[in-house]
């Protein structure tokens, strides 16, 4: 299977590029800034802003492809320019997408019908969601157009080793340097998660298996958290003492606390379709956060402070 992956060297991409080029049978092209490499000699890789038109069609015109994989549309046209590039071909486009899309109440859990967003809130996640959405219908036009197949998955929380947004990080790290976790005592919420390694697995699964064609799979492993069970999760992945220092809605705020899971609004995903449909199987949370600890203590113990993903 000849494979071109848009992005490919940051966190998800890079966790797919590094498991599909240890596959049989899969001939990995990544297309990005060239920032990072990848760095295996099995893999090519493409430097090219997607932005740049004229570096763009240089690269991609009148290449033919079994599938590709986006990791990094953002803006609208992202998708469009690439799908109707002179001569460029390919079978299917799998694009990763964003549960932030659906537009449902805080009580409700997203599914893969549930309404989607149809505006921004000028918030930067706002912003984020609603540019997915639109994304996600542009794939739809362009593939419908050039009778391209086309797949969109939805992740929940992804955490995992490479994560380079401070989020699962940024708590290990406290630990390791013994200061206190904030622990949001009138937090309410909800939340869940999918593991990196799975979204990668579960890519590969989506190329493989053509009932995944024309399809949209939402990503969440089945545990439903909260801060308490997340830090008790962490407690047992940790090899030394966690401390806690209790926070208010208004500390929160007031001092900047970074709190990167929802803290009164419930962010809850069924990730039950791909399973059903296609047979995919989550890794328990707590096995991936035992994952996730040892690759990020690597690196904090070895450059205390450093925010260099492992």
């Amino acid at each position: 299977m000849n494979v071109l992956v848009i992005g490919g060297t940051y966190f998800a991409g890079r966790v797919f590029a590094l498991t599909a080029s240890a596959k049989e049978g899969i001939a990995l092209t990544l297309l990005n800034r060239g920032h990072y490499r990848l760095g295996r000699d099995n893999v090519r890789e493409i430097r090219c802003d997607r932005h740049d038109r004229e570096a763009l069609s240089s690269a991609l015109a009148g290449s033919a492809w079994d599938a590709v994989v986006d990791f990094c549309a953002y803006e609208p046209g992202d998708i469009e320019d690439i799908l109707r590039l002179p001569g460029f071909r390919t079978e299917h486009y799998l694009f990763v997408s964003s549960s932030s899309v659906c537009d449902v109440p805080p009580s409700e859990k997203k599914t893969e019908e549930s309404p989607v967003l149809v505006s921004g809130d000028g918030t930067r996640d706002g912003e984020y969601a609603y540019k997915k959405a639109l994304l996600e219908a542009e794939l739809r036009s362009a593939c419908r157009d050039t009778g391209t197949a086309y797949t969109v998955l939805r992740p929940a929380f992804i955490y995992g080793p490479y994560n380079y947004a401070e989020r699962e990080s940024w708590f290990i790290r406290q630990i390791v340097e013994n200061r206190p976790l904030p622990n949001p005592v009138q937090a309410t919420a909800r939340f869940q998660f999918v593991y990196v390694g799975d979204v990668a697995e579960a890519i590969l699964l989506c190329l493989a298996d053509p009932r995944s064609r024309d399809r949209i799979f939402h990503l969440a492993g089945p545990e439903v958290l909260d801060y308490p069970a997340f830090f008790r999760a962490l407690e047992a992945c940790s090899d030394r003492p966690v401390r806690y220092e209790d926070v208010t809605a208004r500390d929160i705020v007031s001092r900047c606390i970074p709190m990167p899971y929802p803290v009164f609004r419930d962010d809850l995903c069924s990730g039950e379709r791909i399973t059903e449909r296609l047979g995919f199987r989550y890794r328990p949370f707590a096995e991936g956060l035992a994952r996730t600890w040892k690759a990020f203590l690597r690196v904090y113990e070895s450059a205390p402070g450093s925010s260099v993903s492992p």
